[in-house]
């Protein structure tokens, strides 16, 4: 209290408020950490053996991690995922554009996102089988 007192009087803020500040912030811990986002657009093989490679991001601390489909062309459903340094991967999930994935409670790591064809059918996909389409991608994650 002496120091919020002190700090007070040389700034000309009354000494509760700066006691009820300094309790918050000592009550609060550490400032929380923020999201991050990159975008990129990658190309996608028709063929779901071939995996597309996206980018590459450090996930600071434990909270979410998503993925939202900003469009794809010709219109494909992407199933995505991501792996990080050690191998472990995330569970694969099925967009569309527009949809996003999310994954809770995601640990601290460098997460590299993975793309497939979403659908066996593939109806719009160029050379189906052979051709590939143009993803764009958005990556939200804890920094």
């Amino acid at each position: 209290m002496k120091i919020a007192r002190s700090m007070g009087l040389r700034f000309g803020i009354p000494v509760a408020a700066v006691a009820f500040i300094s309790t918050g912030i000592f009550a609060i811990g550490a400032i929380p950490a923020e999201a991050a986002t990159v975008s990129q657009t990658l190309t996608v093989s028709c063929n779901s053996a071939n995996i597309a490679t996206g980018v590459t991001v450090t996930q600071g601390s434990t909270g979410s991690f998503k993925v939202k489909q900003n469009s794809s062309s010709p219109a494909e459903d992407t199933k995505v995922w991501a792996r990080d340094q050690n191998g472990n991967a995330l569970k694969a999930r099925t967009i569309s554009s527009g949809e996003t994935a999310t994954w809770t409670a995601v640990s601290p790591g460098q997460y590299t996102i993975r793309a497939i064809i979403g659908s066996a059918s593939a109806l719009n996909c160029p050379g189906s089988g052979d051709g590939s389409y143009s993803w764009n991608y958005t990556v939200t994650y804890t920094s």
